[in-house]
């Protein structure tokens, strides 16, 4: 049963949809080359690899915000390895797109008091589904920023 939005929801899932633009404004125009070079030491994962993890992170948010909601347990946090013919930019976008729509579908489904149902995720200090929400929007401008600090970093590297 979808229930009515409300202003809460509408905010979050506004505050969602600005950082997926950012994240997608950070991805566009990178090179086929830039797509899959690695970073620094630090951090060795790909533009195509950051997509790859937010997906998969968004995912398991939508997944775990589900079934704390719906009372059952939550899932731990398992980052698969990526299938090989997720290797392009295109399928890539089409991969985070993908996973938005179940999440946009999961809001409708929600009203105010969904939003403080406290989540228990192993190995993870419990939230609530508001906090998760918020936590997600963040990892998002999180992968815009390593996704324009790895560009960055191989255009000055020549590489």
């Amino acid at each position: 049963m979808v229930k009515a939005v409300t202003p809460q929801i509408d905010a979050l899932r506004a505050e969602l949809e600005v950082a997926r633009a950012d994240l997608l404004a950070a991805v566009e125009g990178t090179s086929a080359e830039a797509f899959v070079r690695a970073g620094e030491a630090g951090d060795l994962r790909s533009v195509r690899d950051l997509l790859w993890e937010a997906g998969q992170v968004e995912d398991w948010y939508r997944r775990t915000i589900d079934q704390a909601v719906g009372g059952r347990a939550v899932d731990a946090f398992v980052l698969h390895p990526r299938p090989e013919r997720l290797a392009t930019p295109d399928y890539l976008l089409a991969w985070v797109d993908q996973t938005r729509r179940p999440l946009l579908s999961l809001l409708r489904r929600l009203d105010d008091a969904d939003l403080a149902v406290e989540v228990r995720a192993p190995d993870a200090a419990p939230a609530t589904v508001r906090v998760l929400l918020e936590r997600l929007a963040a990892d998002e401008r999180d992968y815009a920023g390593r996704v324009r600090a790895l560009r960055a970093f191989t255009n000055t590297e020549g590489r």
